[in-house]
């Protein structure tokens, strides 16, 4: 099945998929600030997004789509019973995930680079991102934490020819405290070419992965075990 033809099932008309071109940017020393703050301000700009539609909802999580000219957007919502410090510090540690993740680069206390591969999907190569995750705790009372991630650009880290180089454009966390040792963690991915194959399936009603996937998540912020393939 075409991407296209994928996108007419998922919203039932006609989803021009862009020719997105070259989405990581080249990240160093001396652009550090100004990628990182990007990386926050376009997670923030995502999650403030009208108009989600839900794909599937149950008493500890939600999973959403927003469609949008030639964007399509993923939000997954989940309710878990433990503080949302706790759920921001596993988080932001992405070595505890069970793909294959390697730290690039320690830019500062909150801007790290990742080298991530991942499964391979229907038969095809395996897949790999480099990706700049950038933290934030809240500035006030209400605001939530932050996990932004977005595809970089680092000479030390060049394509492999044994998995397809893939990019995000825009995914991440919010995390917020809702109650006594309970939070809602947001996950949101401005979905791209690279990151369709994780989530087609799923989207389109062919299989739970997704929510599945979400409640392995949940397991993990509350028992301190991370199956997760976000």
């Amino acid at each position: 099945m075409e991407k296209d033809d994928l996108l007419v099932l998922l919203s039932g008309r006609e989803f021009a998929w862009p020719d997105e071109g070259p989405i990581s940017v080249p990240w160093d020393r001396s652009n550090q600030v100004y990628l990182g703050y990007n990386n926050v301000a376009a997670l923030t700009v995502l999650a403030g997004k009208r108009g989600w539609e839900a794909s599937n909802i149950n008493d500890k999580l939600g999973v959403y789509v927003h469609e949008e000219a030639d964007m399509l957007c993923l939000k997954v919502e989940m309710k878990v019973k433990t503080t949302a410090f706790h759920a921001f510090l596993l988080l932001t540690d992405l070595q505890l995930r069970p793909q294959s993740c390697e730290e690039v680069e320690k830019a500062d206390e909150e801007e790290t680079i990742y080298h991530i591969k991942c499964t391979t999907v229907n038969g095809s190569k395996s897949r790999d991102f480099v990706v700049l995750l950038s933290k934030r705790q809240p500035c006030k009372d209400g605001d939530p934490y932050v996990v932004a991630l977005r595809s970089v650009t680092v000479a030390t880290v060049p394509p492999d020819e044994n998995c397809i180089r893939s990019e995000v454009k825009c995914a991440g966390f919010l995390v917020h405290e809702i109650g006594y040792s309970t939070c809602k963690v947001s996950y949101y991915n401005q979905v791209t070419s690279g990151v369709l194959p994780y989530v087609e399936g799923n989207l389109a009603g062919w299989s739970k992965s997704m929510e599945e996937t979400a409640m392995s998540c949940v397991a993990f912020l509350e028992q301190d075990l991370l199956i997760t393939q976000f």
